[in-house]
Parts: C-alpha cells; structure tokens; sequence
C-alpha cells in the first residue's frame, strides 16, 4: 500500500480555487484563517445561535461582521448587514464580483475589519466537496507517482472529502522530478496551468 496523504494535494486543490482580491476563498481545512469575505460559501439557512456553541465567540464574530459591512457601505458598495450566523448575502459578493475594478478601493479601505471565523462556524459553513472534485484528487496523487514521485502518497480525506492537512511522511518538494512532475499533473488533473503562489501574488 502507499504511503498516506502528508498535506501536498491540499496545495494542488487549494490551487484549482480562484480568488477574487478579498471578496471570495477556498473553505478547505477553513478554521479560523477563512475571512469574512469567504464566508459566501457558508450554509443557506440562518439559524440563531445555538445553546452548545461559544455564544461569546459568535457575537463578537457577528458584531465585527456588521462593522466591516458597515465599512463597504460607507465605501459605496450595496452591501447588507450579516445575518445571525455572521454570513453576508452571497447576492452582494457577486455584483462586487462583477464590477471588481471599481470595488478595489472599498476592500482594501475595510480589509482591516475582516477578522477570523470562529473554528465552530469555520466549520459548519465549509461545504462537502463535490465527487468529481475527489476523484481528481486520486488522479492527481497517481499521477505524482507515475511521473518521476513514487513516494507521492495517496489522499485522505476528512468528513466533507477535503484533503487532511499534515497526514503521513512529507514528500521533498525540492527534489528535480517533484519540480518537473507538480505542473504537469497539475495541469492534466484541474484542467488549467498552475501558477507558483509567489508568482500569483506578484
């Protein structure tokens, strides 16, 4: 049997998520660094707090929500209040979306409020991934392994099929054929070229 998922196919799937400035981001192994702005990927329905939960916590969540979409209004941007759970209306990131050029200024002005969702929401508002998206996963991990990585391990994953973060032996990524194989099964897997974070952010 080969080795166990060590965290590597969590940067091949993270990758395949477009971001957006601050407006959207990807919920995989989301936790407390998901910012507000991600939060269009949460749940549906509202719902108030409920008994079991760290009902401080949410408040202050909530009420630092408010702020920043206080903030964007000020800013020019349509943007509504939080509901109770702290998740603002999905309608409203994507005419931001839509019109990004001119709302660049508003996000970068408000950046300072987003602030971390809290591990229990984090969690609840992470969606289950989708099967297609499990079986590129496999298929990228065998790809690894055929093209010069056979230590490559295959993938793990949690309840809602994200990829484990920091699961079995770590892969040496400097190595020659890691460089030469990561791109190349990148591209064949998700369908698009891959692009070194550093890169991105410049």
């Amino acid at each position: 049997m080969r080795s166990r998922y060590s965290g590597h196919l969590m940067l091949a799937a993270a990758a395949v998520c477009v971001m957006t400035v601050t407006v959207t981001g990807c919920s995989g192994g989301g936790g407390s660094e998901a910012k507000v702005a991600s939060a269009e990927k949460g749940s549906s329905s509202a719902g108030a707090v409920k008994k079991d939960e760290p009902d401080s916590e949410v408040v202050r969540y909530v009420e630092r929500q408010r702020k920043y979409a206080a903030c964007l209004r000020k800013e020019g941007l349509d943007v509504p209040d939080p509901d109770a759970r702290g998740k603002i209306d999905d309608e409203a990131f994507e005419a931001i979306k839509a019109d990004i050029g001119s709302s660049v200024s508003a996000l970068n002005k408000c950046d300072h409020l987003q602030s971390p969702v809290p591990d229990y929401l984090a969690e609840e508002m992470t969606p289950t991934r989708a099967p297609e998206e499990i079986t590129q996963d496999k298929n990228f991990a065998d790809c690894m392994q055929e093209n010069g990585v056979p230590e490559y391990p295959d993938p793990e994953f949690d309840a809602k099929s994200w990829p484990k973060k920091g699961a079995g032996a770590p892969v040496n990524e400097t190595t020659a054929s890691y460089k030469r194989a990561f791109p190349l099964c990148y591209e064949k897997t998700y369908g698009q070229k891959y692009v070194p974070a550093e890169e991105a952010a410049g």
